[in-house]
């Protein structure tokens, strides 16, 4: 080889790696952040829950009977065991620091429960993943699958929410101990579920998917 060759020749650039310790700090700040965000949001589901059924059975009873009501160790009266269990709920929730979740508007608590525990499931998804290839994603892939997990959460529940009551008139209320499983499902198996919004649009609306 020629002087001249070897001039022409440039360098091979070597790809830079990111280090495994990095990615997996990352994979569990994001699981972290998924899991209080997600069961702060929960626990006002739930708790919001609790107080609906106990208004219900409040209704059925005459609060002033003395015959009605029970109380708690410290005294306490509280009209029905629904009440009692409600007022155990936030008494917890404020226990464990998570009662700023109450001052959210409706209904961000909801979206925010529900991005979180997609964020988890496909952060499930990925830790499986790494386990069969025996290497994590970039960075920027798991922000990105993370972000896409929780987007399609939200999606799959706007639509159980809405499609109902637009098709039917009706309220649908899903039970708070489905959500939880129901958006972590949506996380792990994004892909799909975008595919097959994508297709149920193509279907009804004939749009074609985006290109970018």
């Amino acid at each position: 080889m020629t002087e001249k060759q070897k001039a022409k020749r440039k360098p091979i650039a070597k790809k830079t790696q990111e280090k495994p310790g990095v990615n997996i700090v990352f994979v569990f700040f994001l699981l972290l952040i998924g899991l209080y965000l997600g069961f702060a949001g929960w626990t006002r589901i739930y708790a919001e829950a609790l107080i609906q059924r106990a208004e219900a059975a409040r209704a059925d009873v005459k609060c002033d009977d003395p015959n009605v009501g029970i109380y708690d160790d410290e005294e306490n009266f509280y009209c029905t065991e629904e009440d009692y269990f409600a007022a155990q709920q936030l008494k917890l929730m404020e226990d464990t620091g998570l009662y700023w979740i109450f001052f959210l508007p409706d209904p961000i608590h909801l979206l925010l429960s529900a991005f979180a525990f997609g964020l988890i499931g496909s952060v499930g998804r990925m830790i499986r993943v790494a386990v069969d290839k025996k290497t994590l994603p970039d960075l920027q892939h798991l922000s990105l699958a993370g972000t896409t997990g929780g987007i399609t959460a939200i999606m799959l529940l706007g639509a159980i929410y809405l499609f109902p009551s637009a098709v039917a008139g009706a309220d649908t209320l899903i039970r708070p101990t489905l959500q939880p499983f129901l958006c972590v499902f949506a996380g792990a198996y994004s892909e799909h579920i975008q595919k097959w919004f994508q297709s149920v649009i193509n279907r009804f609306f004939n749009v074609e998917k985006e290109k970018i």
